[in-house]
């Protein structure tokens, strides 16, 4: 067993990224178990075949790296590993294709984690949705769940496109849509759609009191 504590953090990008891949190669060939500290959430999930993430001193989850990113354990775990976007949600009830909640005066359709049971009517739960499941423009009117906004921030990011959203007053969607050539782009103070399908829409067990702190992978 090898305990690699942070090997690679003082190193610029693309030797990061190159000493990553030898690492892995190492790995492979040596056959035994390196435990990787870091505080880089990407350097985490390209590295491991599992991931543990702690708060506090707490293991609040041990897998895979996707199912970390696809069904985070908790609020705390959503927003730490990737980017995504959390909506306080309140639950209506089930529906044939999932759950159904209220946010911001709207009734959406979501899903629940593999495994969790179904929330109770009235309920208040955190809605996790990444950043590149929301859909804009012409991309949103095919979506279940379709919300009325307004850009409030374009940043180019060459492969991707990084929205702010405003829905609601003081709350801000994020977007990250892939660039391509000729593609529909939207500009600050353009009133847009957003939608998002209920298969990218996580609705999280633990109550929405939590809050994000600090954590270490």
């Amino acid at each position: 067993m090898l305990l690699l504590d942070e090997p690679l953090s003082a190193l610029d990008m693309q030797l990061r990224l190159d000493m990553q891949r030898e690492l892995k190669r190492i790995q492979r060939e040596f056959g035994g178990t390196f435990i990787f500290v870091t505080h880089d959430q990407s350097e985490a999930m390209n590295m491991s075949d599992r991931i543990g993430v702690m708060r506090a001193g707490k293991l609040l989850q041990y897998a895979t790296p996707d199912e970390i990113y696809e069904r985070p354990a908790d609020s705390f775990v959503a927003k730490f590993i990737g980017d995504t976007n959390l909506f306080e949600t309140k639950v209506l009830g089930d529906d044939i294709n999932g759950i159904r909640v209220e946010c911001f005066g709207n009734s959406l359709l979501v899903k629940v984690s593999d495994g969790n049971a179904v929330p109770k009517v009235g309920a208040r739960h955190s809605l996790s949705i990444r950043n590149e499941y929301i859909r804009l423009g012409e991309d949103a009117t095919h979506c279940l769940n379709k919300l009325d906004g307004h850009v409030i921030e374009a940043v180019y990011g060459g492969a991707n496109i990084r929205y702010s959203v405003q829905i609601a007053e003081g709350f801000l969607v994020q977007a990250s849509v892939l660039h391509q050539r000729g593609a529909s782009r939207y500009s600050p103070g353009e009133p847009i759609l957003i939608g998002f399908y209920p298969e990218d829409a996580l609705l999280l067990s633990e109550p929405i009191d939590d809050r994000v702190q600090g954590a270490r992978i």
